[in-house]
């Protein structure tokens, strides 16, 4: 039996067994980082800054070279920043194109960051597996 298991079993009390869990799995709990509480925060600021629409916007915003970024995100995110960044507005997208009166894909697409339509249309059907167009008339059939 596993020690933890066997920690647990050998409890004599309900309480008793859930301290002991608690306790055991406390310290094997992994220990977080400043790099990782930065790539946490950086991320999060992402998520509800939709004027970060560069890499070099969330460094800049992050006190951080573009390398360093990069090099944080692959250790500690496992993605890249422009990932993370590419996801967020395209998860801004779907939600402003399932409004009732969506707003024209050239206008969203400038809003969101991108430099043109095409660029935008690729990268949303890329990831959603439909064009912008084609999600937009499904959302509101439903």
């Amino acid at each position: 039996m596993a020690p933890l298991a066997q920690a647990i079993f050998e409890a004599d009390r309900f309480k008793r067994r859930v301290e002991v869990a608690t306790e055991l799995l406390c310290r094997s709990r992994p220990v977080t980082s400043a790099e990782l509480e930065l790539a946490r925060d950086v991320v999060e600021r992402v998520e509800a800054d939709r004027s970060l629409t560069t890499v070099g916007d969330v460094a800049r915003t992050a006190g951080l070279a573009v390398r360093v970024l990069q090099r944080l995100f692959a250790a500690k995110v496992g993605v890249t920043p422009k990932w993370v960044l590419q996801r967020y507005r395209l998860h801004e997208a779907a939600a402003r194109l399932e409004a009732s009166a969506p707003p024209s894909l050239a206008s969203l697409a400038a809003e969101l960051g991108y430099a043109d339509q095409a660029h935008f249309t690729r990268d949303f059907s890329t990831v959603v597996g439909c064009s912008p167009r084609a999600y937009a008339h499904r959302a509101r059939a439903r």
